[in-house]
């Protein structure tokens, strides 16, 4: 446990936590290992967790720092090397959970609603918002729903497909 007097930079770090794994993991049907291995996944990772860190700066709210992550260093890559050192916090960071299973992929599976609106789509209304881009986390929503809806499969390749890596 961690004190902080930033209640809400703490709840927007939780908050890309859970956009960027579980969002991403549930989209593509899979416990998070599976993701850690795909270099297109980790990519996928690296910027969900971004577009949350400059939805949240956008907002006014200065995310923590917690477990040895820089939100700074996640967010701001502008070339392959800064984009391989945000991917190696977040492989750093979600290694000893490799087994876990969002509990969004456990709804799917169960055929209950998600909460994909209330975590992803949070960050994609905000983004529009404040004018941040967020087509990352509109993608992990309008799979998901998707997928809510039976018009998707949990497919890990056909889902991963579905995002567009810009060049640095």
């Amino acid at each position: 446990a961690e004190i902080t007097d930033n209640f809400m930079g703490a709840r927007w770090l939780k908050l890309m936590l859970n956009c960027s794994m579980s969002g991403l993991s549930s989209a593509l049907g899979t416990i998070y290992e599976p993701v850690l291995n795909s270099d297109k996944a980790m990519t996928c990772l690296s910027y969900l967790a971004s577009e949350v860190v400059h939805v949240s700066r956008a907002a006014g709210v200065r995310m923590t720092d917690t477990n040895g992550l820089n939100t700074a260093e996640i967010a701001d890559f502008t070339t392959q090397a800064e984009l391989e050192r945000s991917k190696g916090y977040l492989y750093r960071n979600y290694y000893p959970l490799r087994t876990g299973k969002a509990s969004m992929l456990q709804d799917l599976e169960r055929g209950v609603k998600t909460e994909v609106n209330v975590i992803n789509g949070f960050v994609c209304e905000y983004g529009r918002k404040y004018g941040v881009p967020t087509p990352f986390n509109d993608t992990v929503v309008e799979i998901i729903t998707a997928v809510e809806k039976g018009t998707r499969t949990l497919d890990f390749e056909k889902n991963l497909d579905c995002f567009e890596i810009p060049a640095l």
